[in-house]
């Protein structure tokens, strides 16, 4: 998405907060807040191409406001924010995302509470991902859609019970503006599920929770060879976990089962062993180090059915003297495109060192690599960014 004369808009509205310090507070913990984060960028690879690279600086600008109440331990919060890119090198990659959002979380009781969440987000998917991940001559630009998602979890049993369930549902629909697909990825995920808490110590909880992912297409999608294909889908999750807190310094959660995915055509069904995995570990109380290793299913962008992924990842956090801290992390991420011999392997690292020299004001810089090495080689590439990032919040 794209609006003329925005940048200038932006500039003005980047002075205007670097000046103002109100707050129209409504009340202790309410009122309207507001910012803005800017970031100006080097990208060597903006396409994530194998060959003939196209580089290009950066700037990108959000603003952002946010309103929220605060009534007896319940919060009522709504937001809107404006992500805005120039592209130096590259103008019609330039594009606007807006996202719209309302969240509630209301107890009712000591035992019965929900947090409920809207957000529509109008978005853009950049040239060298997704359907343009290889190259292709109709594509010009990037993509426009939007994404809405509806979401609500329900919590019975008081935190100090020993059992606990929570009841969630939720819908993602997704509605793509593309001229060289059309509308035949557009779709709708429902998700339905049901979590169970059982204290077993004084920070430790057994898991046991099931959910149920249906897909929908609005019409038909076509596959890697641009025939029909009906990808319609279930996917049942069967998982059991642990949670724990022992002590200051380590914190983790742990889900482990399978998942059952099946099309209504009848033609292809996958089973997996699936895991959520986040543990942290604090050596000191100003040092960090968090790793995350999971499997997810994503819909596919036009090879095989769908994509069956595997992450993993170790970050380190440490917070220096002076209102100083670092972050540097590593990941790999393994995506198998199932029902295709199609398999990416996609590796990454980053550092970055942030400065806080006011509550209302972060200033970063950082770097990453990342790559991506398949047995389709068009979409194999290697890419490196450099930033710098200042964040203001009033």
């Amino acid at each position: 998405m794209k609006i003329n004369g925005l940048l200038p808009m932006l500039i003005m509205t980047t002075a205007t907060v670097g000046m103002s310090s109100v707050v129209y507070a409504q009340g202790e913990g309410s009122g309207l807040s507001y910012g803005i984060d800017a970031e100006l960028r080097y990208d060597d690879n903006i396409y994530r191409a194998e060959t003939g690279e196209k580089d290009s600086f950066i700037l990108e600008a959000s603003p952002f406001v946010k309103a929220t109440f605060l009534n007896q331990g319940n919060s009522y919060q709504l937001g809107y924010r404006l992500n805005y890119a120039d592209y130096f090198s590259a103008s019609a990659d330039s594009y606007d995302d807006h996202e719209f959002s309302v969240n509630i979380d209301h107890r009712f009781t000591t035992r019965q509470a929900i947090n409920a969440s809207l957000s529509h987000k109008l978005l853009t998917e950049q040239r060298g991902t997704g359907f343009s991940e290889e190259p292709n001559t109709l594509v010009r630009g990037p993509d426009d859609f939007d994404q809405t998602r509806y979401a609500l979890t329900y919590f019975i049993g008081a935190a100090e019970a020993r059992a606990r369930v929570e009841l969630n549902a939720s819908r993602d629909v997704l509605d793509f503006d593309s001229s060289y697909v059309g509308d035949t990825r557009d779709y709708k995920a429902d998700q339905l599920g049901v979590l169970l808490r059982y204290r077993v110590g004084a920070r430790t909880d057994l898991l046991a929770e099931y959910r149920n992912l249906a897909v929908r297409y609005d019409n038909t999608p076509f596959n890697e060879s641009g025939l029909p294909i009906n990808l319609d889908s279930d996917e049942d999750y069967y998982l059991g976990g642990i949670a724990w807190e022992l002590s200051a310094k380590t914190r983790g959660e742990i889900r482990l089962g399978r998942s059952d995915r099946k099309y209504d055509d009848g033609n292809f069904s996958s089973a997996n062993t699936h895991w959520e995995v986040e543990l942290e570990w604090r050596p000191l109380s100003y040092s960090e180090f968090v790793l995350n290793t999971g499997r997810e299913s994503l819909e596919t962008y036009g090879s095989g059915r769908f994509i069956n992924v595997k992450k993993h990842s170790l970050a380190w956090n440490h917070a220096w003297r002076g209102r100083v801290s670092s972050k540097v992390q590593i990941g790999l991420t393994e995506d198998a495109y199932e029902d295709s011999s199609r398999r990416d392997d996609q590796f990454f690292w980053l550092a970055a060192l942030f400065y806080e020299p006011r509550n209302w004001l972060n200033l970063s810089a950082g770097m990453s690599y990342s790559e991506n090495d398949s047995n389709f080689t068009p979409v194999n590439y290697e890419r490196n960014v450099v930033y710098i990032k200042a964040s203001v919040e009033l």
